[in-house]
């Protein structure tokens, strides 16, 4: 426990500059799909939230030579994160000394610490993380980014990273709830994939949007024609689309 009390202890020297960093709610979506990895890479313990101990095994395993710090080719030769720029080794450099010790683990967590406790979800981190990210690509709303994936992960029946037509059938077939082949406005809430975009289409006030009507979201949300949908295909799509609303 000792240790514990010693980490937060450090943490709270650094309020006054951790308080400057003010999180995005936008951020560009190639940044937001890069920092959307790389939390996955720290959740070590696959609980979609990253903790103290998942940062501290990560920079500990990055240091190659167990000298303390590490260095951005040590950082390139983790298999795990061997796709990451000199942004990201920028992100734990936070105390401009030209390196990375655990004093910068310390500030980078305390950065992106949650108000209400010691772990941060996806949401917490890509608002956080984004602020010390370029952004790339198109600006994305982070809520709806974060709704959108949701979305995916749990209509995604067979965690195989793709969501197949049936998959999304399945979905509308849930969300009838009258069986009448039509979602109605109530109904409409129910249907995952649009869920946080609200009316998608005309007919919804009076016979109810159809199958084809959804169908039509999927095929434009397939933009390699492949026929299934991938999380960044979905994201995209569907997130632009709560945006939008």
């Amino acid at each position: 426990m000792l240790w514990r009390i010693f980490i937060f202890t450090v943490c709270s020297m650094f309020l006054t500059a951790s308080a400057d960093v003010k999180p995005k709610t936008k951020a560009g979506i190639d940044t937001l799909f890069h920092l959307r990895r790389m939390f996955y890479v720290e959740d070590l313990d696959d609980d979609l939230c990253v903790e103290w101990d998942d940062i501290y095994q990560v920079a500990s395993r990055a240091d190659i030579n167990n000298d303390g710090i590490y260095e951005f080719n040590e950082m390139l030769a983790d298999p795990d994160m061997n796709e990451a720029s000199r942004d990201d080794f920028n992100v734990f450099e936070v105390n401009g000394d030209g390196k990375v010790d655990m004093d910068d683990v310390h500030l980078k967590f305390y950065d992106i610490l949650s108000a209400s406790g010691n772990d941060v979800d996806i949401k917490e981190y890509l608002r956080f993380m984004s602020t010390r990210e370029p952004d790339r690509g198109e600006l994305m709303d982070i809520k709806s980014f974060v709704n959108a994936e949701k979305n995916f992960l749990v209509s995604d029946q067979n965690d195989n990273g793709l969501l197949s037509p049936y998959e999304y059938k399945a979905e509308f077939r849930f969300a009838d709830a009258d069986h009448d082949g039509f979602l109605n406005s109530n109904e409409t809430d129910a249907f995952r994939p649009t869920r946080h975009v609200g009316q998608f289409c005309d007919d919804v006030a009076t016979t109810g949007c159809s199958l084809n009507d959804v169908e039509a979201l999927f095929d434009g949300a397939d933009t390699d024609n492949s026929g299934k949908l991938s999380v960044e295909e979905y994201i995209i799509y569907f997130g632009k689309l709560m945006t939008a609303t």
